[in-house]
């Protein structure tokens, strides 16, 4: 994957493309409370279990493709939503449960479309990207972990949302290492938002 620059001022009419299109928008919205409305249900009812599914997020935005994701469909498997809202599901997330706000992962499109910056995953560098949104909890950070080319259906990539979650800021060793800067030093950063 290449590093994307935009030195250059944006027009009105690109500002477009930095946001998800309506029907996109829609329908993730529409499936996530669905999702989230099946996991309160078995909440409340012992014993009762919610089918494996997957929700649609959004086609690949072009600030991804601009850096060469290939084009295709952003997926949200339904028991990434369980661990990333909190919610304990039959694949038992129960040791590693986020309790992200539902309206940081509804805003989860526009995210995607309009990013802080784009980074490397440091464990996963050739498949596997970070997305630093807008968002924080308790002044951490909310950063999206998006594996790139997972599956292909209909001879179109689809890639996957493995994780939204509140991320560190710095790390819990002997030396606290700022993690965000030292991602910068190793040159992990290939897209960062300099327009307002």
């Amino acid at each position: 994957m290449s590093k994307l620059i935009v030195k250059r001022r944006i027009r009105y009419e690109e500002i477009r493309l930095f946001r998800p299109n309506d029907i996109d928008q829609s329908r993730y919205q529409e499936s996530l409370k669905r999702r989230i409305a099946a996991y309160e249900y078995v909440t409340n009812h012992p014993g009762k279990m919610v089918p494996r599914q997957t929700i649609p997020v959004c086609d690949v935005p072009f600030v991804l493709t601009e850096l060469g994701v290939p084009h295709g469909k952003i997926i949200l498997r339904g028991q990434t939503v369980a661990k990333i809202l909190g919610f304990e599901d039959e694949a038992n997330f129960s040791t590693n449960l986020h309790e992200v706000p539902i309206d940081v992962l509804e805003d989860l499109p526009n995210q995607l479309c309009d990013p802080i910056a784009i980074i490397h995953s440091a464990s996963r560098p050739d498949d596997s990207l970070v997305v630093l949104t807008e968002h924080r909890i308790d002044d951490k950070p909310i950063v999206g972990i998006l594996l790139i080319d997972t599956v292909k259906k209909d001879n179109e990539s689809v890639h996957i949302i493995t994780s939204v979650y509140d991320h560190e800021t710095t790390s819990k060793g002997f030396k606290k290492i700022e993690i965000f800067e030292e991602w910068a030093n190793k040159g992990l950063y290939i897209y960062v938002k300099t327009r307002t």
